[in-house]
């Protein structure tokens, strides 16, 4: 499920389309676990193909459109770092649960693959931000980042309930602890070297298609 900004500062409403929907309930059922998912509902507001130049992002919007909102967190090694801390690079922005048993799982791998095949045309951050404050740990992080091949450059960052829930919101994300897990969204923002939005993905999405947005972003910059 997942969540995404409207203009004006209304709630983010971000689309889920029913092929998304589709796999994302194959994917909880296919692992066999029973957890509540619930899909936020939306209309898909996507830009003209002149203005998306090409990206493949479920949405895009041109630069300087959407400064993506700031926060503070603590990373995986207790450093506070900010958003603005990675101005000069591109940014995948995720929201991941390292003790996460149906979706993320399968979304890790595929955005290591995402920044492998990116690596080469400009830099790019992974910075996570975590949507299960209660077990989330310096040492579940990093094992996670290790199963899912996430290399270097990841920044995994925690907090309290308190302190996440403010990103969240800001971020149109979807979280609910349940027995035995968290019902969390899955969208992921592509943020420009400038600090603004320009592409948001539902999962699932392919790793080409990420690369191929980060490619874009890294070739021009915030333009």
């Amino acid at each position: 499920m997942s969540g995404a900004p409207q203009a004006g500062g209304r709630a983010r409403a971000w689309p889920l389309g029913v092929r998304a929907s589709a796999a994302l309930l194959l994917a909880c059922a296919g692992a066999g676990v029973a957890t509540a998912v619930v899909l936020h509902r939306g209309v898909a507001t996507h830009l003209p193909a002149r203005t998306a130049a090409g990206m493949r992002g479920d949405a895009v919007w041109p630069a300087g459109a959407r400064p993506a909102p700031g926060f503070r967190l603590r990373d995986q090694r207790n450093r506070l770092v900010s958003l603005a801390n990675e101005r000069g690079r591109s940014v995948v922005l995720a929201f991941m649960d390292s003790r996460c048993k149906v979706v993320c799982p399968v979304e890790g791998p595929v955005l290591a693959r995402a920044l492998a095949r990116a690596k080469a045309r400009g830099p790019a951050a992974l910075v996570v931000v975590s949507v299960n404050p209660w077990e989330d740990s310096a040492a579940s992080s990093r094992a996670a980042a290790a199963r899912w091949r996430l290399g270097g450059g990841w920044l995994w960052l925690r907090g309290s309930p308190a302190q996440l829930r403010p990103v969240w919101h800001d971020y149109g994300i979807f979280v609910k602890r349940t027995q035995g897990d968290v019902s969390h969204s899955t969208a992921i923002y592509l943020i420009d070297r400038s600090g603004g939005e320009r592409a948001g993905f539902n999962f699932p999405f392919t790793a080409p298609d990420v690369a191929h947005d980060l490619v874009l972003l890294g070739r021009r910059g915030p333009a």
